[in-house]
């Protein structure tokens, strides 16, 4: 098996409609964290999706409310319901040791996304 280093990088994006703000691969990981800050308006909506190989079939993995304030499976936590996450300041960690890929999607009124992500083995 292959060694994998923490890996990390920025989160930047502005939503209105549901859109993609961040694509990791993250093959060989086990968890990943996300920091970010909402400005501007309130989300509408946060979804997580993931694929267990390149290419494959993606997977909603969490997008309801109770997803993310009752986490089970691949969410471990997040800070509160990240489908209305007002402006300040959020995050949310994952257990990813099945996946190939996470996708972040969100959708807001021109909602501005500003922050940071890592994978750690």
């Amino acid at each position: 098996m292959a060694d994998y280093a923490a890996q990390g990088g920025p989160i930047s994006a502005t939503v209105t409609a549901l859109a993609v703000v961040q694509v990791i691969d993250v093959e060989g990981y086990s968890r990943v964290w996300l920091a970010f800050t909402v400005a501007a308006a309130a989300l509408s909506a946060f979804q997580v999706e993931a694929r267990g190989r390149a290419g494959g079939l993606a997977s909603v993995i969490a997008a309801a409310a109770g997803d993310y304030t009752d986490p089970i499976g691949p969410v471990i936590g997040a800070s509160d319901d990240l489908t209305t996450a007002g402006v300040g300041a959020h995050f949310l960690m994952l257990d990813v040791r099945a996946y190939k890929e996470i996708t972040i999607k969100a959708a807001g009124t021109s909602s501005v996304l500003a922050g940071d992500w890592s994978a750690t083995p």
